[in-house]
């Protein structure tokens, strides 16, 4: 993509794609990090254990992090999957 801003975009938009490019990895990490936090408050314990991010491997339940990534991705996709653009001709 950064590619794309250096040989297709016109010279006074460089500056402008390069810059919300990078922005998106910004916003990215941190809804990232909100969804871990929010995740570690609604799974843990009233003493701060049995989480799902636990610092012992044997505790943690990654395996349920990763289902409701999955999940999330899913509901995304079916918006995309159930209305679909109209093809047009050129």
């Amino acid at each position: 993509m950064q590619e794309f801003f250096y040989s297709a975009v016109p010279e006074e938009m460089r500056t402008t794609g390069i810059a919300l490019y990078s922005s998106v990895f910004g916003v990215g990490s941190f809804l990232s990090t909100l969804m871990v936090y929010l995740v570690e408050c609604f799974t843990s314990s009233e003493h701060g254990k049995g989480n799902w991010f636990s610092d012992y491997v044997s505790e943690a339940r990654l395996d349920k992090y990763y289902w409701l990534l999955a999940i999330c991705i899913f509901r995304n996709t079916i918006p995309n999957l159930a209305l679909p653009e109209p093809e047009t001709e050129l």
